[in-house]
């Protein structure tokens, strides 16, 4: 809400210079996202290519060389001379030429770093073989006590992969190996009787995937099927025992493929392969951001040159939007004017755009509105005045008053009490309905007004006329408009009580309400006269046909007609208030009447009732 309440309250220069701007943004940073990221992608989808043939030539290389040891360690089991020592171990198999011939072929092989031949006798070790300084060959007792050797058992002469250190083979150890085992079996019955070890250095595993990583960030890791790791190189991402990765899921469920994933907080594009005879997984992952590096250039350079060019467009989005904006500010600051009283005020208008529209139309308007004044206001007002000054002129207020004072002590003096009680209320009720001419008075006046109004008329109507008064003491010194209660109490006892042979009672109240406007006054004439009936009730507030009569016979003067005083009331109301006031009419035929009327509480000073008292007798 606060942003918002901001941009309605900005200039619509600002308003302009932003959202033309909001606008390049948004859609060249949304090309810019969009082409960044099909870029990316479709490196992303090319490296995935190359690095999965890459994978797929080191697992070729691993299978190559698991088949060619495979192979070795078949021909040594099948040697005629290696069968009948391991069921007749008598004598030596370094003293046969042929068999150790085969042997020396075998030692030729360089990446087989460690070969030992078990009798399944714990008494001797038949052969053993290490080209890279490790020693200390351990018994087949020691080495039978470990999970390999299980595995190898439950294999059954097929070779089973396993790291070297995982098992007491070798005592020293010079280098990491993998070792294959696999039980030689007698070829007439099948029962195992030997057991045949062969290992190659970790090194060696990874010289054949050292030279396909992509830089130092990249990173290949050989697991087996037991999720073990064999062999690893670059930064570090398998861990062992971790099977909530989605690439390992991923991996047990396809032989082949490739994923994103983040790892270690590094996000990585991770292609794997499974698909070897031993069940080794092989993982190449190559980290997103050496992938995205040129990418990333790209993207850096476009935002450069979008904020190049925004502010290279500033200047001229700012005297654009000035040349655009100066008429509507030549538009306003002739409106002020106008609203200041100046309506002689005129814009120059320039062009035909829709801006030059509102500017002829707007000179159009101050025009009318200022013939309308003309015609209209000034023409009523001097029509006012001068029926004032007529009406003046006839009737001198402080000579109607004099007069009256005059016959009030006259009639004091002569003893007719009755006759100098309503030359005093009628000379009392001239001089609050004039009200020094002001058209505001207080409540306290309104209310001595009713009272000698309808106290005249009590002495007219003598006992058919009963009445009260009852308006809360501390309204008294509120504002309301002059006349708005009177209206009402007249057209109650003419259109009300006059009509019933027995008259009737007329109520006045007043009090104080609160609400959600805020506190309000709140005053009731009610009556129980003749009543009215709705269609009577709807065309109180409706226009009259024709000005109202002033014929000598109209018994209405002060307010005119019922209908006419229920307008003007409503209209100076409406003048004055606005639409913060409330007046509504409840009548029942033979009932009576109610009428409510609601304005706002507003306190004046005292400014002394009787000022226009003492002004009549001077």
């Amino acid at each position: 809400m606060p942003v918002r309440s901001y941009v309605r309250n900005l200039s619509i220069r600002s308003k302009l210079i932003l959202s033309i701007y909001s606008s390049i943004l948004l859609i060249s940073g949304s090309l810019g996202y969009f082409s960044y990221k099909i870029n990316v992608d479709n490196v992303v989808n090319k490296v995935g290519i190359a690095n999965q043939a890459t994978v797929r030539q080191v697992n070729s290389n691993i299978d190559f060389l698991q088949h060619e040891i495979d192979d070795i360690s078949m021909q040594l089991e099948l040697h005629n001379l290696v069968q009948s020592f391991l069921k007749n171990p008598d004598g030596s198999l370094y003293a046969d030429k042929s068999l150790m011939f085969t042997l020396s072929l075998i030692a030729t092989k360089s990446y087989i770093n460690l070969m030992i031949l078990y009798d399944l006798n714990d008494s001797r070790i038949p052969y053993h073989k290490s080209n890279d300084g490790s020693n200390g060959i351990y018994s087949f007792s020691d080495f039978a006590r470990s999970s390999a050797y299980a595995n190898i058992l439950r294999l059954k002469g097929k070779p089973y992969w396993f790291p070297a250190d995982e098992a007491d083979l070798i005592q020293n150890n010079k280098y990491p190996k993998l070792a294959m085992g696999r039980m030689v079996r007698d070829l007439e019955d099948f029962h195992d009787i030997g057991l045949l070890i062969m290992a190659i250095n970790e090194k060696h595993l990874r010289d054949l995937y050292a030279d396909n990583l992509q830089g130092n960030d990249s990173s290949v890791a050989i697991v087996d099927e037991e999720g073990r790791l064999l062999s690893s190189g670059g930064p570090a991402f398998y861990l062992e025992g971790d099977s909530s990765s989605r690439y390992i899921k991923e991996a047990g469920r396809r032989s082949e493929g490739s994923l994103q994933e983040t790892i270690g907080g590094r996000e990585l594009l991770i292609n794997y392969i499974s698909s070897n005879e031993m069940g080794w997984t092989i993982y190449y992952a190559v980290p997103m951001a050496s992938l995205t590096k040129e990418v990333n250039g790209i993207r850096m350079l476009t935002i450069v040159v979008v904020l190049a060019v925004l502010l290279l467009l500033l200047p001229l989005m700012l005297v654009l939007s000035s040349l655009l904006t100066a008429p509507i500010k030549r538009l306003l600051g002739s409106m002020k004017k106008f609203q200041e009283g100046n309506f002689e005020e005129r814009v120059e208008v320039l062009g035909g755009d829709e801006i030059g529209q509102l500017g002829s139309g707007y000179n159009q308007m101050v025009a009318n509105i200022k013939e309308l004044i003309d015609n209209m206001y000034v023409l009523q007002i001097r029509e006012r005045e001068a029926e004032l000054n007529a009406l003046q002129a006839q009737i001198n207020p402080h000579f109607l008053y004099n007069t009256l004072d005059i016959i009030f002590w006259k009639s004091q003096a002569s003893g007719d009490r009755e006759l100098a009680r309503m030359v005093f209320s009628l000379s009392k009720f001239f001089r609050l309905s004039l009200n020094r001419g002001e058209g505001m008075t207080t409540v306290a006046r309104e209310k001595e007004l009713i009272e000698h109004y309808l106290l005249l008329q009590q002495m007219r109507f003598k006992q058919k006329l009963a009445y009260e008064v009852e308006i809360e003491d501390d309204l008294l010194p509120c504002a309301i408009p002059k006349l708005i209660l009177q209206p009402f109490v007249e057209n109650a006892i003419v259109h009300g009580l006059e009509p019933q042979k027995c008259g009737g009672r007329i109520r006045v109240s007043g009090g104080r309400i609160g609400g959600r406007f805020g506190t309000r006054i709140r005053f009731v004439v009610s009556d129980d006269g003749a009543g009215m009936d709705e269609e009577t009730l709807r065309r109180l507030f409706e226009p009259p046909p024709s000005p109202p009569s002033s014929s000598a016979d109209n018994d209405n003067e002060l307010s005119g007609s019922g209908g006419y005083a229920v307008r003007n009331v409503n209209e100076r109301l409406r003048l004055i208030y606005g639409e913060d006031y409330r007046l509504s009419f409840s009548s029942i035929v033979n009932s009576g009447t109610q009428v409510e009327l609601e304005v706002p509480l507003r306190t004046v000073p005292d400014q002394g009732r009787n000022s226009d008292d003492q002004a009549a007798h001077r």
